[in-house]
């Protein structure tokens, strides 16, 4: 369904771009878009809903972030894990999300209402609309493990997926050494979706049992939760 230059650029505006080259970008990576989604669902979304919050990563770098990190834990293709849940906390909100393999759990300084957002992240800007679906991540808390073991540190400051080599070899390197220190493999982009900092790793005593990887800086205010791969006979390190 093809959309008018205003209706597409809208979002964009919302979210204070102002450059006309960008939001002309913007208009011809949507227009793509539009050709493999002809509903549009996401554009269409933003533009008939009323946006419930809005930050930008030049005023508040570190909550954007860590909102970004929430984000990249929701589903694409599971519906009801398409959303994020935000709580309200004495110092400012907890965001959670997950879609089935691993959640994520970010605290940030901006007060945002209690409940369940859609959400989209720009490189410049995340928003939150509320989702007008019933949400709710029950008993959330009980995914995280009680008695876990500290096993080291994972480094993924210059890690990363793109077209650095370097980036590319130093995220298969904290990979593999996950792998050395918890005996677990997981799903690489999971790593890679990680803020790029140093994080604690701490596992269980039984094989095939979630990990949890909580940001050195901060264990409490940011971390992930990740299921392993299914055990197979044999396995071999990534090569780096």
């Amino acid at each position: 369904m093809k959309r008018k230059p205003k209706e597409k650029s809208l979002v964009l505006k919302k979210m204070s771009y102002t450059n006309p080259a960008v939001i002309s970008k913007g208009q011809k990576a949507q227009a793509k878009q539009e050709d493999k989604n002809p509903d549009g669902e996401a554009m269409v979304f933003f533009n008939k809903t009323p946006l419930a919050f809005h930050l930008e990563r030049q005023s508040h770098p570190k909550d954007f972030e860590r909102m970004v990190f929430v984000i990249k834990a929701c589903s694409k293709e599971r519906p009801g894990f398409n959303v994020i849940l935000v709580e309200e906390t004495g110092n400012g909100s907890r965001l959670i999300s997950t879609d089935g393999r691993r959640l994520h759990v970010a605290e940030i300084s901006q007060k945002v209402k209690s409940g369940g957002y859609k959400a989209f992240a720009s490189k410049d800007a995340v928003v939150l609309a509320d989702s007008n679906v019933d949400f709710a991540l029950p008993n959330w808390e009980r995914v995280i493990p009680d008695e876990t073991i500290a096993r080291g540190f994972l480094d993924l400051q210059k890690a990363g997926f793109g077209k650095s080599r370097e980036k590319t070899e130093r995220l298969t390197l904290a990979y593999n050494s996950l792998f050395c220190q918890t005996g677990e493999s997981v799903n690489l982009r999971y790593l890679g979706d990680l803020p790029k900092k140093q994080w604690i790793v701490y596992s269980q005593n039984k094989k095939g049992r979630a990990i949890v990887l909580k940001e050195k800086e901060d264990e409490d205010s940011a971390f992930a939760v990740i299921m392993p791969l299914p055990q197979r006979e044999e396995y071999t390190a990534v090569a780096a």
